[in-house]
C-alpha cells in the first residue's frame, strides 16, 4: 500500500543501500510479519544480501533496463512515487529546516 513503516535519516554522504541496512533491520524487528520488500536498483550489493540472509526478508530489486526509452512504468515503482508525492505536502519533509539529525527525525512526524 506504500505506507511508511520506518524512517532513517542519514547524512547526504551515506549511500542509499548503506542507509537502508539499519532501516530494514528495524522494520523486520518491529513488523515480524513483513516478508517482501520492493527496492530501487540502488539497493543492491553485498550489504543488502547480508540483510536478506540475516532477516529472511525477500528484497526484490525493480530495475529499469537500459534499452527502454521515455516513460516506462516499472512494477511497484508507482507506490513509492505516490507516497513521495503525499509526503511532499508536509512542510518539514518538503523543506528541511533542522540542523541536526537528532532533531530532524522526531520533527518529521509532528505534523
Amino acid at each position: 500500500m506504500g505506507m511508511l513503516l520506518g524512517v532513517q535519516i542519514t547524512p547526504a554522504s551515506t549511500q542509499d543501500r548503506d542507509g537502508a541496512v539499519p532501516l530494514l533491520r528495524e522494520a523486520h524487528r518491529e513488523y515480524p510479519t513483513l516478508k517482501h520488500i520492493w527496492a530501487d536498483g540502488a539497493y543492491h550489493g553485498s550489504v543488502i544480501d547480508k540483510v536478506r540472509a540475516d532477516t529472511g526478508l525477500t528484497i526484490e530489486i525493480v530495475k529499469r533496463t537500459d534499452d527502454l526509452r521515455g516513460l516506462v512504468v516499472l512494477p511497484r515503482r508507482w507506490v513509492v512515487e505516490r507516497t513521495n508525492g503525499w509526503l511532499c505536502k508536509w512542510r518539514l519533509l518538503n523543506k528541511e529546516y533542522e540542523r541536526t539529525l537528532e532533531s530532524a527525525a522526531p520533527m518529521s512526524f509532528t505534523q
